[in-house]
């Protein structure tokens, strides 16, 4: 290795034999020079918002939660008002994004009742997958998340890591939108729980696959959430963090029908800093959401979608094999209703009311 010297571009910057991010240009460290763990960083699904397997829009989301995009679910109270959630084209320019999710206030609430809230829940990671962030030790990991969001006026808003172990705890960090109508990067770093229960049920049990961690984005909530004392950076109890979640938050989302809400590029890695976004396949993304959700359909008619037998008097077996392991034995859903027709040794016979089947976790 050899140093050159020139009296212009010199490392007159070491001071104490060490090189840090600063004295690095930014073009001249590649991937091919850098160890570490560089595939799969994003532990977060469907980041990019590209996968939506059961539809592109749900209206008069109120009192209750609706998932439009896969692995992302958005919670609204009765008091919080009435919203439509939808995958959106409008994305952050030159970044790489084709899609974001959108909500939007269509009648406006008040927060009257106190218990009410409005909070995105996004892609959350299961337990298996959060071994490595070594919580309950003393060299628990940090966490960065990165995402770019942009919303129709200026505000605060409440970003929370929340662990679903029987502890029930949660970190808080706020972001502000400081141009309304303007995408912007929102990067957020937090520490890592070292005192968290290792050993309960959920984070030393059989039950690996249930949900380790979440990032839950606040946009408003009842009096029950603000009035506290807020501990931004803080592993608490969730208990004594509610009633400071929206704390200094100002414009609560949903108050006017002017109000919508964008996020894409959700990026959430064991790191200290953020990384670029990881930009994964289409098909990459459908397989790990398939994981929670897939849907079987047929897109036109005269589809063959299932094989089995039948008993000859109405009933019949059907086998089909996931395209991914499921999470745990899922739930079938169905959904529109049509006519379909099983057909056996040359012989048809017409019945049921079965277009489509979603099975999820």
């Amino acid at each position: 290795m050899a140093v050159v010297i020139n009296g212009t571009t010199g490392i007159d910057k070491v001071q104490d034999g060490s090189i840090v991010t600063a004295d690095i240009a930014d073009d001249a460290v590649t991937v091919n020079k850098v160890t570490g763990e560089l595939g799969r960083r994003n532990m977060v699904g469907n980041g990019a918002m590209q996968v939506s397997q059961r539809t592109t829009s749900v209206s008069g989301i109120n009192n209750g939660n609706a998932r439009v995009l896969d692995r992302h679910t958005f919670y609204a109270g009765a008091s919080a008002g009435t919203h439509t959630m939808i995958q959106s084209e409008v994305v952050p320019s030159g970044e790489g994004f084709s899609h974001s999710l959108k909500i939007d206030c269509t009648s406006a609430g008040n927060y009257s009742t106190a218990g009410d809230n409005a909070f995105l829940r996004l892609a959350p990671t299961e337990i298996t997958d959060c071994a490595k962030l070594s919580y309950g030790t003393s060299g628990a990991k940090k966490i960065t998340v990165s995402f770019w969001t942009r919303a129709s006026y200026t505000g605060t808003f409440t970003a929370l890591i929340v662990s679903h172990d029987t502890a029930q705890r949660n970190i808080i960090k706020t972001f502000t939108i400081s141009s309304a109508d303007t995408w912007q990067k929102v990067v957020l770093t937090y520490d890592g729980d070292t005192t968290i229960t290792t050993g309960s049920t959920y984070f030393n049990g059989s039950a690996k696959q249930n949900m380790g961690i979440s990032l839950d984005i606040w946009m408003g909530g009842g009096s029950n959430y603000t009035g506290g004392s807020q501990s931004d950076g803080v592993w608490r109890a969730r208990s004594a963090h509610n009633t400071s979640i929206l704390e200094g938050n100002g414009t609560l989302f949903g108050t006017n029908t002017s109000h919508d809400f964008f996020i894409t590029g959700v990026q959430v890695e064991q790191n200290d800093t953020a990384t670029e976004f990881e930009h994964r396949t289409f098909g990459d993304e459908l397989a790990l959401c398939q994981r929670y959700c897939y849907v079987i359909d047929g897109p036109s008619t005269n589809d063959l979608m299932l094989f089995g037998v039948g008993n000859g008097t109405g009933v019949a077996t059907c086998t089909h094999m996931h395209p991914v392991e499921m999470r745990v034995s899922p739930t079938l859903t169905t959904t529109a209703n049509s006519t379909f027709t099983s057909y056996g040794f040359g012989a048809a016979a017409t019945g049921g009311s079965i277009t489509g089947w979603a099975l999820s976790t």
